[in-house]
């Protein structure tokens, strides 16, 4: 099928606004310009410009009754998606020169999805992550005879102190570690984090062992193998050619950055299987420092730090994109409910106190 000259202006010149003028990322305009090209590939290419009311509701239902090879259909949060950021491009697209008597606003909206489509995508369904006594067994059993053996081993322990992305371990630099203070400044300069935030994390108190092990690999970095400031802490391995002139691990590592997060997922996927514990991809430890982070932290100003740490401008970012209850710790917070209701007279006579102090300040104000 051949493409649209077109369509092939609008696209590109509504990906630049998006990148250019509104700050979008590379991969969020690639999520954009899907969902365009699906409706292309529906349209036939045809001109934008011919969307009407029946178009919008065919393309709608043709969505949701998409078959994928595996015979299922599409999952409501992409049917969701898809949709939305294409009402926004026939939106934007209803205001540009050719197309403002064509393309009419009542048309766009039957691109809505429905209601029980949209709370289905938004429901937040809970997401496995393992246990610090997983990750703990999983550190105790990696081998560390050889330098890649205890990078990887280190990578482990730097995801369960940090609940770093990977994309932001990719890119450290030796600099960007206080092994003094135990912290890690990510540098948005230089370290790709999300949304290119500064991020100051302390060392969290997840794991005793995790620390010793990523310190450990630190100082071997600096000591031994004499890396630099802006040396990768996490360093591809040195590839060599063996006997048969095939290219093979050294198992040592040398100071380059790895250019894709893939070698971080194989290692921590090729980890858990070497344990016999299901897979947990990199993001996973977040939830888990979350998890944690619950059982722990206990004032405002607690949640704050550790919230911070992990990157987030607000307590409410952690609690409602990470923060999962179990069905244990929702029964370990009832119990302690149970406990508290057994002293209401206490908790009763501080409040009558409380109220009594406040009243007579207020009285004396007054005064």
């Amino acid at each position: 099928m051949y493409a649209n000259p077109k369509n092939e202006r609008v696209k590109r010149a509504y990906l630049t606004l998006l990148e250019k003028a509104y700050g979008k990322s590379k991969a969020t305009a690639d999520h954009h310009l899907y969902a365009i090209t699906r409706y292309e590939n529906f349209s036939c290419k045809e001109d934008f410009a011919l969307f009407n009311l029946e178009r919008a509701l065919a393309f709608k239902k043709e969505l949701c009754n998409f078959t994928l090879s595996n015979g299922k259909t599409l999952s409501k949060s992409t049917i969701v998606s898809v949709l939305h950021r294409l009402e926004e491009f026939f939106r934007w697209l209803a205001t540009q020169p050719g197309y403002k008597s064509k393309v009419k606003p009542d048309n766009i909206a039957y691109l809505r999805p429905l209601d029980n489509d949209l709370r289905i995508a938004q429901a937040k369904r809970f997401k496995e992550f393992p246990t610090v006594e997983q990750c703990e067994h999983l550190l105790r059993s990696m081998p560390f005879d050889t330098e890649t053996q205890r990078r990887d081993r280190a990578l482990i322990a730097l995801l369960v102190i940090t609940g770093m992305r990977d994309s932001a371990i990719r890119s450290l630099c030796m600099k960007h570690v206080d092994i003094a203070n135990k912290v890690i400044y990510q540098d948005p300069h230089e370290v790709k984090t999300k949304f290119r935030n500064l991020i100051n994390t302390p060392f969290l108190p997840v794991s005793d062992l995790a620390q010793r092990i990523f310190i450990e690999w630190y100082q071997e970095l600096r000591t031994v193998k004499l890396f630099g400031n802006d040396d990768p802490v996490m360093p591809q391995t040195l590839v060599i050619h063996d006997k048969d002139d095939a290219f093979t691990s050294s198992g040592q590592v040398t100071p380059k950055h790895w250019k894709t997060t893939g070698p971080i997922r194989r290692i921590c996927k090729e980890a858990w299987e070497s344990v016999g514990i299901k897979y947990y991809t990199p993001h996973r430890f977040r939830d888990m420092v979350v998890d944690f982070g619950q059982t722990l932290c206990t004032t405002p100003e607690d949640l704050k730090a550790w919230s911070k740490s992990l990157g987030h401008k607000e307590p409410m970012t952690t609690i409602t994109c990470y923060a999962h209850m179990s069905v244990m710790h929702q029964i370990r917070v009832i119990r302690v409910l149970a406990q508290k209701k057994k002293e209401p007279a206490n908790v009763q006579a501080k409040l009558l106190d409380m109220l009594e102090k406040l009243s007579s300040k207020m009285e004396d104000t007054e005064s």
